[in-house]
């Protein structure tokens, strides 16, 4: 699994900080209020206040590969964000890994199971193709464990919601450490708003 940021709004805890003052504010004065309180001390009262829908003017997009069509189905479940996925019905599935879980992998007689469908369900897929089965059809032989990629974007109070629940300990494994993943690079891009110390608030 390789996740990247590849964009981000700039200066992302300025444009939240701004949004909540200026609800509060003639915008006019938000700049010279600003300078009052640190971003730290701003963001801390956003979350302890609830007032989050202040986070939602900042977004982030993310590049993700090496992940299975069993984890991507679980995060396209996150309504609110926008995404792009390769597509099975215009790549050719023999291009494509497949992700192998830690405990089938740890397993010889699982992993063998496991190996010997995967190499079934190729073989299927390129006999299909052979016999002039059309990408989009021949792909309905294709396990759940085939990789895949997407990019992805959401908002900061959308991606807070997503890390509240896939950061979970009983979230399935690949999700989890995919959020894992988003959450160490968006401390680095937002260190205040993504602290662990907010957790607590996270809704």
């Amino acid at each position: 699994m390789e996740v990247r940021l590849i964009a981000c709004t700039e200066k992302p805890e300025e444009i939240i900080e701004k949004a909540y003052l200026s609800c509060r504010n003639k915008y006019d004065d938000v700049e010279n209020i600003r300078k009052k309180r640190t971003f730290e001390e701003r963001i801390a009262i956003i979350f302890t206040s609830g007032h989050f829908s202040v986070l939602e003017h900042a977004n982030a997009t993310f590049l993700i590969t090496g992940i299975s069509r069993a984890c991507s189905h679980q995060l396209v479940r996150h309504r609110i964000a926008s995404y792009s996925q390769i597509s099975l019905r215009h790549t050719d599935a023999e291009k494509l890994e497949f992700i192998v879980p830690t405990d089938i992998r740890n397993n010889i007689k699982a992993f063998k199971l496991y190996r010997a469908l995967i190499e079934d369900a190729k073989k299927t897929y390129k006999e299909l193709r052979a016999l002039g089965i059309k990408q989009e059809d021949a792909r309905f032989c294709i396990p759940m464990g085939i990789e895949t990629q997407i990019i992805f974007s959401m908002n900061f109070r959308s991606l807070i919601h997503f890390l509240k629940l896939r950061m979970a300990p009983n979230a399935q494994w690949e999700i989890r450490e995919l959020a894992k993943n988003i959450h160490n690079l968006m401390k680095n891009v937002a260190p205040n708003v993504f602290n662990d110390k907010y957790k607590q608030y996270w809704e």
